[in-house]
């Protein structure tokens, strides 16, 4: 069967067990992907695709998920996050916009605009409840300025691979990527804004309602007779973090000790313990039922990343990301939508989906153009 079709395939079947079966997206994408490499004529490579998919996107997120949830849910125990909130809504006049600079400023120091958001969705949260916002606008000002940033602006990673392939000249490049990253971070804000006035604030409210009567119940257990933790204890778990892979990214040959402390996963194990540090009056109770309940809540994101990582190493083992690749350079279209084509289908038999390959798949086009 031809890969394109194996691909449509697969969307077909992911809207069927999802939209119509109610199907659990983790049973749904390994399920599609089974049948993908069945059809395809490769069940025994499938197997290996789909463990090897679920590995990789295990390996790169486990950590760095898992511990931004506990993080966030230690400082919220802990009344951290509504200090935090506290002090974002006193000193800026616009708490959504600052939220959406934070995203902006930290994806590309910290090459990843995952990472970025996953540090800084705690506070998101607080502050949605604290101003009364739907937590979908809060959420979506922090993402949008994080993934303007870090695919437009140098020396993000995807930037930087277009920048070698096409021998542009880095500081009109980074002008260049400026000024189309500000104005699209700014849209992302007012669209976030917008999402105030939708229909989508009547049901937030009523989540947020559901929310603060389990927490005025949980109150008497997490916050009875403990005093606030000071700022110092507050920030350090999000910031100390930040810094050293801020320091580890800052520097071209960094010395091996900051290399290990800057790596995502080691800052933010760093960030856990400064944050337990900071939850201690709970007490060794309170502080296991928290932590438990972050990384249960962990494993369901983790689980559905998986499951996406498995069908797309499927795929790519079908060939369907080249096959679509090579269909758009057969169009006479200009390079650009190309490019962007290409960044939405599926992988390549490496197993890359990203800006990057597209920008190497069509860089000779661009260059010759």
């Amino acid at each position: 069967m031809h890969p394109v079709v194996l691909f449509l395939f697969a969307l077909f079947c992911i809207l069927f067990f999802t939209a119509k079966l109610r199907l659990h997206p983790f049973l749904s994408l390994v399920l599609v992907s089974v049948f993908t490499g069945i059809l395809a004529g490769e069940p025994l490579a499938t197997v290996e695709a789909i463990t090897g998919g679920l590995g990789s996107v295990f390996s790169r997120f486990a950590i760095i998920i898992t511990c931004g949830s506990v993080i966030g849910i230690l400082l919220q125990g802990t009344g951290g996050m509504s200090l935090i909130a506290s002090d974002i809504i006193c000193f800026s006049r616009n708490p959504l916009l600052a939220l959406n600079v934070l995203g902006f400023l930290f994806s590309v120091p910290m090459m990843c605009y995952i990472l970025a958001y996953v540090i800084f969705i705690p506070i998101a949260k607080e502050l949605a409840s604290r101003l009364d916002n739907p937590p979908i606008s809060t959420a979506t000002a922090l993402a949008l300025g994080a993934v303007a940033s870090f695919n437009l602006v140098y020396p993000s990673p995807v930037v930087i691979s277009a920048a070698e392939e096409l021998s542009a000249n880095v500081d009109r490049l980074f002008i260049l990527g400026l000024f189309i990253a500000v104005p699209t971070s700014i849209a992302g804000y007012l669209y976030s804004k917008n999402l105030e006035k939708s229909g989508t604030a009547d049901f937030s409210n009523r989540v947020k309602e559901k929310t603060a009567e389990v927490q005025e119940k949980a109150s008497g257990i997490y916050n009875n007779s403990v005093e606030r933790p000071r700022r110092l204890e507050v920030y350090s778990p999000i910031f100390f973090p930040l810094l050293l892979i801020l320091l580890q990214t800052g520097f071209e040959h960094p010395h091996p000790v900051l290399t290990f402390l800057g790596n995502p996963n080691i800052a933010l194990l760093i960030g856990v313990l400064l944050s337990i540090f900071s939850g201690r009056k709970l007490g060794s109770l309170v502080l296991r039922e928290l932590i438990e309940k972050a990384v249960r809540r962990t494993g369901v994101v983790l689980l559905d990343l998986c499951g996406g990582g498995a069908l797309g190493a499927t795929l790519a083992m079908t060939g369907a990301g080249g096959a679509i690749g090579r269909f758009f350079l057969q169009l006479s279209l200009p390079p650009y939508p190309c490019a962007f084509f290409r960044c939405r289908s599926p992988p390549n038999r490496s197993g890359i989906k990203d800006c990057d390959y597209a920008y190497r798949t069509f860089s000779f086009t661009a260059s010759g153009s």
